[in-house]
């Protein structure tokens, strides 16, 4: 999260998108813990994409274009650090 803030201007948000499940609830327990403020998650982002916001499924890295292929749910959270 120290990152974060080192690259973020106030108010900017982070979006995670990952096939790592392990790092996906990771980041929601530290999102938790620290009581910041979530704007959404889910689990599987190319079933629950929200609406008007379907770039987030447009553009695939290559490593998100294998994980699917495979059948593995790409994770997703947006959430602002302050």
């Amino acid at each position: 999260m120290n990152r974060y803030k080192k690259i973020l201007k106030p108010g900017g948000l982070v979006h995670l998108k990952t096939d790592s499940t392990f790092f996906y609830e990771y980041t929601m327990d530290v999102i938790k813990e620290r009581n910041l403020n979530l704007l959404f998650s889910t689990n599987d982002l190319y079933k629950n994409c929200p609406e008007g916001r379907e770039e987030l499924t447009r553009i695939k890295t290559y490593y998100e274009t294998l994980f699917t292929g495979r059948g593995e749910d790409i994770k997703y959270c947006c959430f602002q650090l302050d």
